[in-house]
């Protein structure tokens, strides 16, 4: 199992309405185009324009004309990559309860092998 999250992904609506509002619907669907590439990604995106707009689904100019206006009101640029603070926490965090999980399931998984082998044995 990959310790990168790939299927759930926290959206925080009152989060997202406070922080978009003034936004059109076309910036809106960017937006959400390019987060779903992050989290895909698990981290940062590099800043090489082709396979960026690629990533992010931005095929005509006006695509990518609003790809990079979100990138630099909502991302900040840094070693030849995008980051965002927030979707960078979220990782973390889902990383960790990935590990944590994954701890669990297999100190259980060992008590059960003990617990049946000992059975076994008496």
């Amino acid at each position: 199992m990959s310790d990168k999250p790939k299927v759930f992904m926290p959206m925080y609506w009152g989060d997202w309405h406070r922080d978009t509002k003034g936004l059109t619907d076309a910036q809106l669907g960017r937006y959400i185009h390019i987060i779903e590439a992050y989290w895909a990604n698990g981290g940062p995106l590099g800043d090489e324009k082709r396979h960026l707009f690629r990533l992010v689904s931005a095929h005509s100019k006006a695509e990518k004309i609003r790809t990079k206006e979100i990138l630099s009101t909502y991302f900040y640029h840094k070693d030849s990559a995008y980051h965002h603070k927030r979707i960078d926490k979220e990782l973390e965090q889902a990383t960790e309860n990935i590990r944590k999980n994954k701890q669990r399931t297999e100190a259980a998984t060992a008590a059960r092998t003990k617990k049946r082998s000992t059975l076994r044995s008496t």
